[in-house]
């Protein structure tokens, strides 16, 4: 199994909220980083069998979340995705280069240069634009729309 680093932190905060912060970076080392399940216990002073036991958690979340993604559109899982990012108040950067990877992995095209240092992602005739809010005045650091592709 290997994930990026942004995602499993996402999959954690979202679905596995009682880990401790070492157990996700115990889970990070091994998932993202290639480090053996025994190295990353004893480096993040935790027993083994727990971070096997998490790996395994994560693995069938993940995998739920790719079998859920198959019986709904496209449009859909993208688009609740930026809300779940949105509530669980990811920064922007995180919160652009996970969407990115959703918007890719089903297949939309992406465009950027929105807005700045915002993007476009194009799927299923639709348009979701992530952006940044220009100052401390919004209530979060970016925002998104979705419309209909032009």
């Amino acid at each position: 199994m290997f994930m990026n680093e942004d995602r499993v932190r996402l999959v954690a905060s979202q679905f596995m909220p009682k880990l401790k912060q070492e157990s996700v970076d115990a889970m990070i080392d091994v998932a993202s980083n290639g480090m053996s399940v025994l190295a990353s216990a004893k480096r993040k002073g935790i027993s083994h069998q727990a971070l096997s036991k998490n790996l395994v958690k994560l693995e069938q979340l993940q995998n739920k979340i790719v079998a859920t993604a198959s019986k709904l559109s496209s449009a859909y899982v993208l688009e609740q995705n930026a809300h779940a990012l949105h509530a669980s108040e990811a920064g922007f950067d995180t919160a652009k280069f996970t969407l990115i990877q959703f918007s890719e992995a089903l297949g939309g095209t992406v465009e950027d240069g929105y807005l700045d240092d915002g993007v476009k992602l194009y799927i299923e005739g639709q348009v979701l634009c992530v952006f940044r809010n220009p100052d401390e005045t919004f209530d979060s650091e970016w925002g998104f729309d979705i419309n209909e592709a032009e």
